[in-house]
């Protein structure tokens, strides 16, 4: 797998995608030739269609990977690739960076906490290539210019248990759904709850909130218990601030 790797890292512009019927392969930018995909036909990350060599153990169809990476075209009754690798679509986002155009982050799958990391990741819509091939989606740090999303998605992870984890025993008592923090119209008990988290730089991790509790161990007390069925409120208040240790 690691040799894989290092083969896709050096052959970035030789590399190929499989292509169904009936799609239309435009020609490349030099002498590549387009044409119709499907049967064995692959679009070259420049351009044009080719084929997998006969010679190749990869030539079967049942074989036949979603992308390659080769070291030659040959011309004969058709441009074959010789020397192919299978290889995952995801490497090219690791190797091939700087062919790699993101989209702005999805508001599906949402957003996570990643606890290693201590920040809020997103998910984004992932091309490669001028012809802009659809990779999976891959996880990016949420983008830091977007503060207020930034907020409002640990303000939603925080609700539901996924930053403190002792906080997950009250989201069967919370009086709104914590997506809808995340909503252009924000629950009237919800705003002053996420007031408080935007006021200054915003509260984005789990260090910059127990920053918070240590120098005021009420901090957010009140507005999380207006978001708490009253029977779950002195539950809420004899935990509170609801940690022991740094990462929970």
């Amino acid at each position: 797998k690691i040799l894989r790797q290092m083969i896709t890292a050096g052959l970035m512009d030789r590399v190929a995608r499989k292509t169904s019927f009936g799609e239309i392969i435009a020609p490349g930018d030099g002498d590549e030739v387009g044409g119709e995909g499907g049967r064995g036909a692959y679009e070259l990350v420049r351009g044009g269609v080719a084929y997998i060599h006969p010679s190749s153990s990869l030539f079967p169809p049942d074989r036949q990977p979603q992308y390659v990476a080769f070291f030659e075209i040959v011309e004969t009754s058709r441009r074959y690739m010789k020397a192919v690798t299978a290889i995952e679509p995801r490497w090219l986002t690791i190797v091939g960076s700087d062919l790699c155009t993101d989209s702005a982050p999805l508001e599906q799958p949402m957003p996570v906490y990643d606890p290693k990391k201590d920040a809020i990741f997103c998910f984004v819509r992932t091309t490669f290539g001028p012809r802009r091939w659809e990779l999976p989606h891959r996880k990016l740090p949420y983008p830091s210019e977007k503060k207020t999303e930034i907020v409002r998605h640990f303000a939603r992870l925080l609700l539901s248990g996924k930053i403190v984890k002792a906080l997950g025993e009250f989201c069967p008592y919370l009086s709104i759904r914590p997506a809808s923090l995340v909503n252009p119209i924000l629950p009237r008990k919800a705003k002053r709850f996420l007031s408080t988290l935007t006021k200054g730089e915003g509260v984005k991790t789990l260090s910059q909130l127990l920053e918070l509790w240590q120098k005021d161990p009420k901090f957010l007390l009140d507005e999380y218990l207006e978001l708490v069925q009253w029977q779950k409120q002195d539950r809420l208040k004899s935990m509170w601030p609801p940690v022991t240790q740094r990462r929970v």
